[in-house]
């Protein structure tokens, strides 16, 4: 299912996931490093120490994961609500559950 295909009810109620994941964030050609802190199905919370705007669009780049593009849907800086629009696995949760698996195994 898409991210924009899941209601904004399936999208409060999606279960969160924490992780520690180092990523890039790519704005107007810019690359900003930064973490995600948790995931869901089709998005994520995101610490950058950098003023971001409400619906700014970019391009976040999740080592072993790859690359998704995504908007930012709220702001407190340093902590941001990203929404992930397109990309190959949005599904960054069941991502992260395969890999704590792994690890565990």
């Amino acid at each position: 299912m898409s991210a924009e295909a899941m209601s904004n009810e399936d999208k409060r109620n999606d279960s969160r996931l924490d992780v520690f994941w180092r990523a890039m964030l790519t704005i107007d050609g810019i690359s900003y490093p930064c973490e995600l802190t948790n995931v869901s199905t089709a998005g994520a919370l995101m610490v950058l120490d950098r003023d971001l705007d409400l619906k700014q669009e970019f391009i976040l780049d999740i080592a072993d994961l790859g690359q998704c593009g995504g908007r930012v849907v709220w702001c407190n800086r340093p902590q941001y609500g990203l929404q992930l629009l397109i990309g190959d696995d949005l599904k960054l949760k069941d991502f992260a559950e395969k890999i704590g698996l792994r690890m565990k195994a």
